[in-house]
């Protein structure tokens, strides 16, 4: 099997078929375990062949998200991309015993990629202006500034805490902060930390948490793509081991792009088979088109009436819309799946559900959900509430003092939603009548000594690309 690493993503050239892409790639021929050949070919149509290409990147743990498909920029040429140790893990996970065995594996969709509209907006100019490469410069340095004090204070622990300046291992001790810093440092062209980090995430055991008292030593010279390639493997062969038990409808992109990388379809089968579970009883929930926050794997059941697109959730719907692209529209039950749930959540306050207006900050991300399938099945709706959706959020931010919006907000829905809002003007008055007791509790924030790591892997990011060339980071090549 031939990898291809190019300039928009990770592929495979499959036995006798055409080529996939004629820029300039690297080769990795997994031949007798060690066998690399690196070459240049003179570079063609960036989109090579095919009328589009979607690569997913989205994460398991950034470290499976980032090393399926390296391919932020151009790869570095012959003799530069680095060598460093690989330590493969003390357990094989790819041998581990499967409690619920399958016969019949689903394989992903295969043949050429549809044709989808148009996504990424285009700007007039290449070129962006003063203010925008300012802020593109402002955000770089935040993350420089949150990298430097995680190296200096927590380096290969999963998490700093800011406050005491020491690193805390609360995800088994992997390195969480460093794999899912990866994609970033890439993006924002900070090679050196990046080569840094590859370094530390090749000796990293799943099978156990790391001890940094012990070292591992240097055992041979291992090319970064195919050792790092093999890593993710290991991890998705252990998250396949689990997947055998009873597991929840996520890991859909990651599994999807695992079995088109290697070839082997086990991992997209372990994901498809919930997915036709959902499949099957999307039309018999209590909310038609939708599924409660939690279900029953192993009896097959539907047991719960919550539904949200929030929290528990998101995952789930959000990877109907992406396994779209990244499958090349070639399942169409996605999009059919996608236009069921969409519609019903637009309209969950009629009949016999009793709709809860509450709002989470994590919910924000549904606008771009909604507008991304507008976009892709062409529905001019779904742009329209995911803009609208959008809107309602940053007007939330701009709603405090602080600029930033609360994690969860209960509200008040008006009577009509295409009509003036009575509320403001009846509470008016009253917040100024004398007579009228009022009480306030108000809590000064204060410092919590828990970060996020996707402080530095989505959120700083994200607000890089915003302000970045579109070209960097198209969205008609990239799933996010």
């Amino acid at each position: 099997m031939t990898i291809r690493i190019s300039p928009k993503g990770l592929y495979i050239q499959q036995t006798g078929g055409n080529a996939v892409a004629s820029w300039p790639t690297i080769q990795l021929i997994a031949a007798d375990g060690d066998v690399v050949e690196t070459t240049e070919q003179p570079p063609s149509s960036s989109r090579g062949e095919s009328p589009r290409r979607h690569v997913a990147l989205l994460t398991v743990f950034a470290f499976v998200a980032f090393f399926l498909w390296n391919g932020f920029g151009a790869i570095p040429r012959s003799g530069t991309v680095g060598r460093f140790n690989y330590v493969p893990g003390s357990r094989d996970w790819g041998k581990a015993k499967v409690y619920h065995p399958v016969k019949d594996i689903k394989e992903p969709p295969k043949g050429t990629p549809a044709a989808f509209p148009r996504i990424q907006l285009r700007r007039r100019s290449e070129r962006r202006d003063d203010t925008a490469n300012a802020r593109k410069q402002a955000v770089k340095n935040a993350f420089v500034k949150s990298w430097e004090s995680y190296k200096t204070h927590a380096w290969t622990r999963d998490e700093l805490m800011p406050l005491s300046g020491k690193g805390r291992e609360s995800f088994g001790g992997w390195s969480a902060q460093l794999v899912d810093a990866l994609d970033t440092l890439w993006i924002m062209g900070l090679k050196d930390d990046f080569f840094l980090a590859v370094k530390e995430v090749a000796v990293i055991d799943w099978a156990k948490p790391r001890d940094d008292k012990a070292v591992r030593p240097v055992r041979g010279d291992d090319p970064i793509p195919r050792r790092a390639a093999c890593r993710a493997v290991e991890l998705g062969d252990a998250i396949y081991a689990a997947m055998s038990a009873a597991a929840g409808g996520t890991l859909g992109m990651e599994f999807t792009r695992l079995s088109q990388i290697t070839g082997d379809p086990k991992y997209y089968d372990a994901t498809e088979r919930i997915k036709r579970f959902f499949r099957r009883f999307q039309n018999d929930t209590s909310l038609p088109g939708m599924w409660p926050a939690m279900q029953n794997y192993r009896e097959e059941q539907m047991v719960e009436s919550r539904y949200t697109i929030g929290a528990q959730a998101d995952s789930m719907y959000e990877y109907l819309v992406k396994m779209h692209p990244l499958l090349g529209g070639g399942a169409r039950s996605r999009r059919t799946k996608t236009s069921s749930w969409a519609g019903n959540a637009l309209a969950a306050g009629r009949g016999n559900v009793e709709h809860v207006a509450e709002m989470h900050h994590l919910t924000c991300s549904a606008g771009g959900m909604y507008a991304l399938a507008g976009k892709l099945f062409a529905r001019g709706d779904y742009v329209d509430v995911g803009s609208r959706l959008a809107a309602g959020c940053v007007w939330a931010y701009g709603s405090f003092p602080s600029g930033i919006m609360p994690e969860a907000a209960d509200l008040v829905a008006c009577k009509k939603l295409d009509g003036p809002c009575p509320y403001d003007e009846a509470l008016a008055p009253l917040s100024h009548d004398p007579r009228i007791p009022w009480a306030t509790r108000e809590t000064p924030p204060w410092p919590k000594n828990l970060p996020k790591t996707f402080w530095l892997a989505e959120t700083l990011k994200y607000f890089y690309l915003i302000f970045d060339d579109e070209g960097v980071i198209d969205l008609d090549e990239w799933v996010f």
